[in-house]
């Protein structure tokens, strides 16, 4: 069975560090995964990207590194620094160290709310590209003001279907 690749003429990747991610609106699946910079949030890209890192630097300390973006074969990895504590599924003690090149370094731009956002459309060798498309990745993170966490509420929502089926055991 082979892999179905991803057909438009351009693609956009939006994902921030909650497991919200979509590729032009529909949703892309994610999971907690090891990538090359040890267990994180990882998304499901529907194609093969080349392989490498973005740098995110957080405004206004140069060299302040929040957020780490790794691509490795058809994954795109999220680490989040969790200096601010632990809120999502991206958030990690200690970013990833070693680069995994190439590696782009770039400052967080900042959203109306306050979040931090990298816009990013690759060029042929460089991370996140995929040969058979023109792909932009939005990438938002949280290091103002926290956005809402739906992965909270969707945990909220197991912790509740796990006590009713002991009790619905019990009855």
């Amino acid at each position: 069975m082979g892999v179905a690749l991803y057909e438009a003429s351009a693609a956009v990747v939006t994902v921030d560090e909650f497991g919200n991610g979509n590729i032009d609106g529909s949703p892309l699946l994610w999971s907690i995964a090891v990538g090359p910079g040890g267990l994180t949030l990882a998304y499901t890209l529907p194609f093969p990207v080349a392989e490498g890192e973005g740098v995110l630097w957080e405004p206004p300390t140069p060299g302040s590194v929040s957020d780490v973006i790794q691509f490795a074969g058809n994954t795109l990895f999220f680490y989040s620094d969790n200096s601010d504590g632990v809120d999502s599924p991206a958030d990690i003690s200690g970013l990833p160290l070693s680069p995994f090149p190439p590696t782009l370094a770039s400052w967080e731009q900042t959203t109306p709310a306050g979040n931090g956002f990298w816009g990013y459309t690759p060029s042929s060798g460089q991370p996140g590209y995929y040969a058979g498309d023109t792909v932009t990745y939005n990438v938002i993170s949280d290091y103002a003001v926290p956005e809402p966490s739906t992965w909270l509420a969707g945990l909220s929502a197991l912790g509740m279907l796990a006590s009713l089926g002991r009790r619905s055991r019990k009855a």
